[in-house]
């Protein structure tokens, strides 16, 4: 019976330099903050609890179309 051999990956030392989304950090701040008594207001990743305003959607369509 032969057995297959698998690849070895190398390290890179780039890796090192990889980090997570910088907005959850802020997200686990403003909580912490919050939680502290601090007035936060979130301006972070997440759905607006308002709707986007029309003329920011028509402008937004109209940037798109004309590419």
């Amino acid at each position: 019976m032969r057995t297959v051999r698998k690849p070895t990956l190398d390290y890179n030392v780039v890796l090192d330099e990889l980090s997570g989304e910088k907005a959850f950090q802020y997200i686990s701040r403003a909580r912490e903050l919050a939680s502290k008594g601090f007035d936060v207001i979130s301006f972070g990743v997440g759905q607006p609890d308002v709707p986007t305003p029309q003329f920011l959607v028509d402008e937004g369509k109209k940037a798109l179309d004309e590419r």
